[in-house]
């Protein structure tokens, strides 16, 4: 500090020792003066100079984080700050007790108290966001099959699904998004768009309603019930008696058999395909016949006893009931099945019996309709 003395003397003589009209002083005390002119003239000081040591304010920067996410996330430098302290920040000369930065690089504070200046600085470092990929969109066709999308980046997962895991199964169509988080707290962010197609197609016989015709009737095939709107094609197999085996609903021309028919339905744009399969039962006249005799001996040939239902008639007919007598009149066997040769437990010996049975099918004047057979006769249990 310099201390000025009243002009126009010949000598000065200050209290510390200074002979000129000003003097710097670094220490703190009080300070006067004696000056004396051409004349000796003598003028004392008409005051005292009071040098106080004033302290330095304190500089120090507080920060919210030392690395930010270039493009994402900022820090906040901050002081506590004191009253009657100017705070300055560079690079900016921004004045203010606070300073947000968004950008890596070296920042300075400047704390000034009446000319006392202190510094401090900081260095805010930048980190690239982690690189979150789940792949490129998907489409499928399946009804049972999930996808996986997974990522192999390191960090916190947080997917649209509200998973936490690295990898999902996902099996319904939908915009599926990752948001990974690494130690840094940087955040990145992947989207996929996923299609899963499930097709399913539901083969029937659309006329008779029963699925059940005579040798020589006609029918019509049909299937629907897609799980979605398209572009479809058909193809059902074999086409014996179709009159066009390439259509939705084909017409069964004169069949001679029960067949087994299966549609081939594919989706010409997604390429999806599903399978179906249909039964067309094909009776012919008369009734299903009662054996004369059957042999129960365990060699799986004639063991049990009831009306023949070929394998093409199989689920067309259904026994209702069956009651079978010895020849002393002594019931045998009642119900809606076979009958295997025994009772109580025993089996029965080689003689003749009798049936009293009961069984449904379709009616010989009209496949639609079901009637109860009611037949009787006579058979041999045979050893």
């Amino acid at each position: 500090i310099v201390l000025s003395a009243d002009p126009g003397y010949d000598v000065y003589q200050w209290s510390n020792g200074g002979e000129t009209q000003f003097i710097s002083v670094s220490t703190p005390g009080n300070y006067s003066y004696i000056a004396i002119d051409t004349n000796g003239c003598t003028l004392h000081s008409q005051d005292t100079a009071h040098v106080i040591a004033a302290q330095h304010p304190a500089a120090n920067i507080i920060s919210s984080d030392d690395t930010i996410c270039e493009g994402q996330s900022v820090s906040l430098l901050h002081v506590n700050a004191v009253t009657g302290i100017i705070y300055y920040w560079n690079p900016g000369t921004v004045q203010n007790d606070s300073f947000t930065v968004s950008t890596a690089g070296t920042y300075t504070l400047i704390a000034s108290d009446n000319g006392c200046n202190s510094y401090d600085t900081i260095a805010i470092l930048s980190t690239s966001p982690p690189l979150a990929d789940i792949g490129a969109d998907q489409a499928m066709c399946s009804c049972d099959t999930a996808i996986i999308l997974s990522s192999n980046v390191i960090g916190k997962y947080h997917w649209s699904t509200n998973d936490s895991t690295q990898s999902i199964s996902v099996r319904t169509t939908g915009t599926y998004t990752l948001t990974v988080t690494d130690q840094s707290n940087c955040t990145a962010s992947d989207a996929t768009d996923i299609t899963i197609r499930c097709l399913t197609v539901n083969a029937f016989v659309a006329d008779p309603p029963s699925a059940t015709v005579f040798v020589g009737g006609t029918a019509t095939l049909n299937v629907d019930s897609f799980s979605y709107n398209g572009n479809f094609t058909y193809l059902w197999n074999p086409s014996t008696y179709l009159q066009d085996s390439t259509v939705q609903q084909p017409y069964v021309q004169s069949p001679q058999t029960t067949t087994t028919y299966t549609v081939k339905v594919t989706d010409v744009v997604n390429g999806c395909v599903a399978y179906d399969s249909v039964r067309l039962a094909v009776v012919p006249p008369g009734v299903p016949p009662m054996p004369n005799a059957f042999s129960p001996n365990g060699d799986g040939l004639n063991d049990l006893y009831g009306p023949y239902f070929p394998p093409a008639l199989q689920g067309v007919y259904h026994i209702v009931a069956m009651r079978i007598y010895n020849r002393w009149g002594q019931l045998v066997y009642n119900g809606n099945g076979y009958w295997d040769g025994m009772f109580n437990g025993a089996m029965q010996p080689a003689d003749t019996y009798f049936y009293y049975i009961t069984f449904e099918g379709p009616d010989q004047n009209n496949p639609n309709v079901n009637v109860d057979y009611n037949l009787t006769g006579s058979f041999t249990l045979l050893h």
